[in-house]
């Protein structure tokens, strides 16, 4: 090859390695220009690999849930309360309604007990009535006693004045010269025997009278103390027919017997005795108890008369509908973590349910129907305000401003600023790069928040 085809051929590879360059400066060029003209806003074409999901319609709820087992909503031990042979038990498992008989001790020492103590009143209140009737016949005679004592008396009195009214007739007589010494002195000696009388009357009453008190204080304590034996026999005779209404019980309420601890033929301790054990054991089965363990942190969200939803595993997770009926006033430490016991009623019409059973009792705090629903976690705070990165559904994205509503850690209720069906984005879960600021404020996971506040 000569020089000047060498030469030319230079000439032509250098040609073309400035145009390569130049059309890579212009592309960069031109880039720049695109992105100066149209800067990130919050508003762009949405990348490719975003976590998206849509905006949901529907029931939310509120709710916090616990284990527990179940227990009779009514339980009793039935004991003996007088010692007999048991004439009559019934079986474990037999169904009984209230007030129906349940246990029967033999009541032949006690009807006899019975028996006995109501003639002993019957014996009191005879004696008692005879003193009585004897009493008043005594009072009467000393009465009309007093009576006598009281006319002699008055008698007397005027026996008295007679003599002194004659006495003095004689005086005025004998000093007149028209009585002598005699008649005189015969007239003095009657108003002495008058006098005289009248102090025996006056003893006489005044004995009948004192005798008349003292008869009638110690008639009182003899009726007293008769009254007080007739008082004992009523209450020997009511607690022998109460010991005798002891050898019969009857059920408390409508229930199913759990346990029997005795036999027909043996011997009924008296629940007086200690250490005396329960003849059987009665549950309410119409109903059951939840007692359901709640976490400190949410027993403050709980009230008597929330809705309760309880899942046992004998049942597939079938859901049974209970009630609170209780909560308790203060915690119980369960392995180093203070729980609440949040009792729950649950109607057991048909008796699947019963005692000792496993459970899970989920009680609803809130329910907000046709709530607008979307992922907690594409909820962004910003000086207390909330946005949502919406995708639009020409691939552009848009940071929307939001009211919120209650959430349940997983999900949130949105009350204004999205509608049913609307796509939001959901930010990357952790991020390991940092991003400069520029003329936009960056919320978190990357949104855009526009100066000026946003919408």
């Amino acid at each position: 090859m000569s020089a000047a085809q060498i030469k030319r051929s230079r000439n032509r590879r250098w040609s073309w390695g400035r145009w390569l360059l130049l059309l890579i400066v212009l592309a960069g060029i031109g880039t720049a220009i695109v992105l100066l003209r149209h800067p990130a806003t919050g508003q762009g074409q949405a990348k490719s690999g975003l976590e998206t999901a849509p905006v949901t319609q529907g029931t939310f709820r509120v709710s916090v849930s616990g284990p527990g087992t179940l227990a009779a909503h009514q339980s009793v031990d039935l004991k003996a309360q007088v010692q007999g042979t048991i004439i009559y038990l019934p079986k474990v498992g037999d169904h009984v309604n209230k007030g129906q008989l349940v246990v029967q001790i033999d009541p032949t020492s006690y009807q006899r007990a019975v028996d006995n103590a109501r003639l002993a009143l019957q014996k009191a209140q005879a004696q008692l009535e005879s003193t009585r009737a004897t009493q008043a016949t005594a009072l009467a005679s000393q009465r009309q006693a007093i009576a006598s004592a009281e006319a002699a008396y008055t008698s007397a009195q005027t026996q008295l004045e007679t003599a002194r009214a004659n006495l003095a007739a004689t005086q005025r007589v004998y000093a007149a010269g028209g009585a002598t010494q005699q008649e005189l002195s015969s007239a003095q000696r009657a108003v002495e025997q008058a006098q005289a009388q009248l102090d025996s009357a006056r003893v006489a009453l005044e004995t009948a009278r004192s005798s008349l008190a003292l008869k009638e204080a110690s008639n009182a304590q003899d009726l007293r103390n008769l009254q007080l034996a007739v008082d004992q026999a009523a209450l020997s005779l009511k607690n022998a027919q109460q010991d005798l209404a002891n050898t019969k019980i009857y059920a408390p309420f409508s229930g199913t017997v759990s346990a029997v601890n005795a036999q027909v033929g043996g011997v009924g301790v008296s629940a007086s005795v200690s250490g005396s054990s329960a003849l059987l054991t009665i549950i309410d089965s119409s109903s059951v108890d939840l007692p359901v363990q709640i976490d400190e942190t949410e027993i403050g969200q709980v009230r008597v008369g929330q809705k309760v939803d309880v899942t046992l595993d004998a049942f597939n997770n079938e859901v049974f509908h209970g009630t609170v009926t209780a909560i308790s006033p203060s915690a119980t430490v369960v392995s180093n973590i203070a729980v609440f016991y949040v009792t729950v009623n649950v109607p057991n019409p048909d008796g699947r349910l019963r005692p000792g059973m496993t459970a899970e009792g989920e009680i609803l705090i809130q329910e907000i129907p046709d709530a607008l629903i979307i992922p907690k976690r594409a909820v962004q705070t910003v000086r207390k305000r909330a946005y949502v990165e919406v995708l639009k559904p020409d691939g552009s994205t848009e940071t929307v401003r939001v009211e919120l509503g209650p959430d349940d850690g997983t999900n949130q209720v949105v009350v204004s600023g999205l509608q049913a069906g609307q796509t939001v984005i959901l930010p990357a879960r952790a991020s390991t790069t940092s991003t400069s600021s520029s003329s936009s404020r960056n919320g978190p996971g990357g949104l855009r928040i526009p100066l000026g506040g946003g919408r």
